[in-house]
């Protein structure tokens, strides 16, 4: 190797080694490759996915107005729309749809950003509301077509020229969107519901753990108090450690027999 010239891997660990874990341009550098100068718009993106809506940023329909396939069901006055800017309706259904949820569970979104408890929850929410925007485009085109119902092809039958096709009456496919989508929904809110009872009964676990090993503590000080010593054995050598389980197994007959 000619002198003064690095090798790749030295190259590589010389950035790393200037990487800042929480530098937005550091990190994109060293692992992506974006000079520092093109940072401007992933800085700007990563500051509005931290917003608490900034999630929903791709999800309403972009404008079209009047080559809009739902303008005819628009509900906003068309001296309003925007051409090329995003969906006001669906943007006014995900803003409602979101806070709605959020104030059913108890999550707190009065900041610019959600607490980090709530991640999590908050993030099943955001998927449930854009399955609920998928579902409002599904029923707005079932409304637009008029009925639910559609003659579906399904077989040929008879051979040469008497042969004659077969329909049958079938949902149409924004009904059967709609339905698979609900359920899909339905299996997110039921994700949403479980994730909420794992922390409340993770919360009523440390309670009652905190209150047994608050009463046993009260019983042994009750003890102390009215002079009841506990017999100690001297030893020569150091004992192992007694486990949790083993200091019950000696307390407890004891607390039991003072109670008799």
């Amino acid at each position: 190797m000619a002198g003064g010239e690095e090798s790749m891997d030295q190259k590589d660990n010389t950035q790393l080694s200037k990487i800042k874990p929480n530098d937005i341009k550091s990190v994109s550098y060293a692992i992506w490759g974006i000079k520092p100068h093109k940072m401007q718009s992933i800085e700007h993106q990563y500051k509005r996915n931290k917003l608490k809506h900034g999630l929903f940023a791709s999800a309403p329909l972009i404008c079209r107005d009047e080559e809009c396939p739902y303008v005819n069901v628009c509900e906003v006055d068309e001296f309003e729309r925007q051409h090329g800017m995003r969906c006001p309706q669906e943007a006014a259904l995900i803003l409602t749809r979101f806070e709605q949820y959020c104030e059913h569970f108890d999550i707190d979104i009065s900041g610019d950003e959600i607490d980090k408890k709530d991640h999590v929850d908050v993030n099943l929410i955001i998927d449930i509301v854009k399955l609920e925007v998928q579902i409002f485009r599904a029923e707005n085109k079932t409304a637009l077509n008029g009925d639910f119902i559609m003659d579906t092809f399904v077989n040929v039958v008879g051979k040469g020229n008497k042969q004659v096709d077969i329909y049958e009456k079938k949902v149409t496919p924004e009904v059967e969107l709609v339905l698979r989508l609900s359920e899909r929904k339905d299996r997110k809110l039921q994700l949403l519901n479980s994730t909420r009872k794992d922390k409340a009964a993770m919360a009523k676990n440390e309670q009652d753990a905190s209150k047994q090993a608050s009463n046993l503590f009260n019983k042994i000080n009750n003890m102390i108090n009215k002079d009841d010593i506990i017999e100690v054995v001297e030893v020569s050598d150091i004992e192992e450690p007694k486990s949790i389980e083993d200091i019950k197994d000696e307390i407890i007959p004891l607390i039991e027999e003072e109670e008799e």
